[in-house]
């Protein structure tokens, strides 16, 4: 059987350094899904300017995927519980035989997503659930085999994962076709007002704000941060948090930007105050996964 390849983008979009379409497409040929859910967004109280950097980005991501030969389409779902069986009548309307995510850690997403597993295997449609979309997603934990309470200890094991890890970024996928047209009726009927000039949906503007960030600011991150009369911060936080930026693409850029200092140079990237911030996202990622419910989150607390 010919394998057909579907990848799920949830809160992941981007098609470089995205694990699961560069493994997707190595398994053959490879089309793409999103599944909007606007009741989930409005009971997680997503904002207007959220929703509409994330539409714009779609439609970028489409046409982007269209001119590599790829199929994009969108899926309405209005929740999330309503998302395994409607991935798996469309799964086997389209005779799809496997499909590739990218794992979250929030609790209504990581829920989401062992329904989705249970429900695509007991269907014979195999699930490729690829690791959490952190810089270190493997658990950090200590000695004890439990998860740090405290970031400081954390923070040094996690950079020695790191620096011990595979942190190569995963190429954009190949053109596999003649471009195609993924212009969705659906993405232009969903318009939200935002500041398009603080916050830009094209890719390319995206990661050179990154660059610029890191060659500009990123050695006065940790004294100008703090202050609102100066622009010392990334802005780069909605671009993070939707995965339109790759956490091993940041990391690469951080590291070629040390690369390039003067040779006398008393920091190294090891020891950068913007990639301590990447770690606290990951930190509370790992809290996420590792409390996986309500109750013991809030027993986490006490």
């Amino acid at each position: 059987m010919v394998n057909k390849n579907l990848v799920w983008l949830r809160n992941d979009l981007r098609i470089k350094d995205n694990p699961a379409l560069f493994k997707s497409q190595q398994n053959g040929k490879t089309s793409v899904v999103f599944i909007t859910t606007i009741g989930q967004w409005e009971k997680h109280n997503a904002s207007n300017a959220s929703l509409g950097l994330r539409f714009d980005v779609l439609k970028n991501l489409a046409k982007s995927l269209g001119e590599l030969g790829i199929e994009f389409k969108i899926i309405e779902s209005d929740l999330f519980e309503n998302i395994p069986q409607t991935l798996k009548s469309y799964c086997t309307a389209n005779k799809v035989t496997n499909v590739w995510f990218n794992l979250e850690t929030p609790f209504d997403e990581n829920k989401r997503d062992q329904a989705v597993i249970k429900q695509l295997n007991g269907h014979g449609i195999t699930v490729h659930a690829e690791p959490y979309d952190m810089l270190v997603s493997q658990p950090v934990f200590n000695l004890s085999a439990k998860p740090f309470k405290v970031f400081t200890a954390y923070y040094n094991k996690w950079l020695d994962m790191l620096q011990n890890q595979n942190n190569s970024i995963f190429a954009k996928p190949s053109k596999q076709g003649d471009a195609i047209d993924n212009t969705c009726e659906t993405l232009e009927n969903h318009q939200y007002d935002y500041r398009k000039d603080i916050w830009p949906c094209d890719i390319d503007q995206i990661e050179n704000r990154l660059i610029s960030f890191c060659e500009a600011k990123i050695d006065r991150y940790n004294e100008d941060r703090d202050f609102p009369n100066k622009p010392g911060t990334s802005v780069l936080s909605p671009y993070l948090a939707m995965g339109m930026l790759g956490p091993r693409y940041c990391l690469d850029i951080i590291q070629k930007t040390y690369k390039k200092a003067p040779k006398n140079a008393m920091k190294t990237w090891q020891k950068d105050a913007w990639l301590r911030e990447l770690a606290w996202r990951d930190f509370y990622s790992c809290l996420l996964y590792t409390s996986p419910s309500p109750r013991d989150r809030q027993k986490s607390r006490m």
